[in-house]
């Protein structure tokens, strides 16, 4: 019995002692990672829209369906390397509800490549294939940095997609534009039809009497000369 008792508190002094040792390896590995420094990347980019130079941007911006949007990227490089440019993409999120309903379609550039403190002009032209309403659009650029593949969001852009102007040649502008014509035509021809029957009727001015010759008929229907 006490070879079973001194067993058993022999086993329970190794199981805390393991798990005291766990213990401490847990906390001394989270010490480790809370003093490890975030990597972070020192980026100035900004940009305006070809289309829409005098706008600013932080009003929004107001643009037709189908209408083709030209950022004109401007990038300095605050990193201790070179780094380069290699392709532009991003998404399209609905306001006020706040969700994705388009992918900007990535599309390469260059590359560019930016020396350390240098600075880089580039454009990239996204079509808008949205339906009207307001929304934010998410540019992300592709960079290149010691070899590794970064994505770099930069600051939203809000717009609002108006329906497209009427072409003079849109077949529903062109239908009523015949229909118009039409209306014209038929109430320019009802009025010189009406004009014409009204000068018809009209008694002539000044028309002299004209003598009949009476002479065939008989006495009783002739009327009496004048004296």
């Amino acid at each position: 019995m006490k070879l079973f008792q001194l067993t058993l508190f022999l086993l329970v002094n190794a199981f805390l002692a393991l798990a005291s040792s766990e213990s401490v390896d847990v906390e001394s590995s989270s010490n480790e990672t809370a003093v490890e420094e975030p990597s972070t990347i020192d980026f100035d980019v900004g940009y305006n829209i070809l289309e829409h130079l005098d706008t600013d941007l932080s009003r929004g911006v107001e643009f037709s369906m189908q209408e083709v949007a030209t950022f004109n990227y401007s990038f300095t490089n605050n990193e201790k390397v070179n780094v380069s440019v290699v392709g532009v993409a991003g998404s399209v999120i609905s306001t006020p509800d706040g969700y994705q309903v388009a992918n900007i379609t990535e599309q390469p550039i260059g590359p560019v490549p930016i020396g350390v403190n240098e600075t880089a002009n580039f454009q990239a032209g996204v079509q808008l294939i949205l339906p009207e309403g307001n929304f934010y659009m998410l540019p992300v650029l592709n960079v290149m940095k010691d070899g590794e593949p970064l994505r770099v969001g930069i600051r939203p852009l809000l717009i609002t997609v108006n329906p497209p102007p009427l072409s003079f040649f849109n077949p529903s502008f062109l239908s009523v534009q015949i229909l118009l014509g039409l209306l014209i035509a038929g109430a320019t021809y009802a009025f010189i039809t009406f004009d014409k029957s009204e000068t018809k009727r009209k008694p002539a001015k000044n028309a002299k009497p004209v003598a009949v010759d009476q002479s065939w008929l008989p006495d009783t229907y002739k009327k009496p000369e004048k004296p």
